[in-house]
């Protein structure tokens, strides 16, 4: 082996950058990002309008309704932080109907009891 390149070959491969494992949202879900807190854009729900492999498009509830991207990772920050509220099947006909059958109105649909995942 005189004169001749050495080739290494590393099984091993490098360091990879975890990546975070995508959060799944359905249609009927409500995500809550900044709930409770102040200063800009606090406080903000959305509902997804469609996911692909790097993130979702989720759209905010209050007016004037406008579509915002979210990447993979940033949706799993938020989930670490105060603030962030998953609330799944919130607006399915059937969690609709058993709010308004234990009272009813816009009161009991939108501020009454729910599942909540927090971090």
């Amino acid at each position: 082996m005189t004169g001749g390149a050495i080739e290494v070959l590393n099984p091993w491969p490098m360091a990879v950058t975890q990546k975070p494992i995508p959060r799944e949202f359905g249609d009927h879900d409500r995500i809550g990002i900044g709930i409770g807190l102040t200063g800009e854009n606090s406080g903000v729900y959305y509902t997804r309008i469609s996911t692909d492999a790097n993130g979702h498009c989720l759209q905010r509830l209050d007016p004037p309704k406008i579509p915002e991207y979210f990447t993979h990772a940033q949706i799993a920050e938020f989930e670490k932080h105060e603030g962030w509220e998953y609330e799944s099947n919130y607006f399915a006909p059937k969690t609709v109907e058993m709010k308004m059958k234990a009272g009813g109105g816009f009161a009991t649909a939108f501020g009454g009891a729910s599942i909540r995942s927090r971090p």
